[in-house]
């Protein structure tokens, strides 16, 4: 199977590889947040989708936000590799890790640029639950899916 998943502390090799997938899909030099989050959020958990030759193509990254309750916080894939359900089996992989860890919920936030990510969500089952202004005027979007 092309999709491993690892959990906090994290090897720095896989930091690496997780902040160099970041800053080619985010189209962004500045990883300084992921770093961040990667060496000191508890519990985080990355699922990493691998080709035939080992070359990470996209992520899932997640930690527990409250009892049961799990947080799909950041993910993609890289843009060459799109559209072939790598997302979708990153998610699949991410939940099936949820179960057997025992949640029973799975919470993310996407913005509305971001519909690919948002249509994902929705055709995986989840529900849109609230909106979150942060006062910046970009309203993020809130979906759950009950496992």
């Amino acid at each position: 199977m092309p999709i491993s998943t690892h959990t906090a502390p994290f090897p720095e090799q896989l930091s690496e590889t997780i902040c160099t997938l970041y800053r080619t899909i985010f189209d962004t030099p500045d990883d300084q947040k992921v770093r961040q989050r990667l060496r000191t959020q508890t519990g985080m958990t990355v699922q990493l989708f691998c080709d035939a030759q080992e070359c990470p193509l996209g992520f899932k990254l997640g930690y527990p936000a409250e009892a049961g309750v799990f947080y799909s916080w950041l993910g993609g894939v890289l843009p060459e590799a799109r559209a072939q359900g790598i997302g979708a089996q990153l998610m699949a992989a991410q939940h099936d890790w949820c179960r057997a860890a025992r949640y029973h919920t799975v919470r993310t936030k996407t913005l509305n640029r971001w519909r690919s990510m948002l249509l994902l969500n929705i055709r995986a089952g989840f529900d849109i639950v609230a909106l979150e202004d942060k006062g910046d005027g970009i309203p993020r979007i809130i979906l759950e899916k009950a496992l």
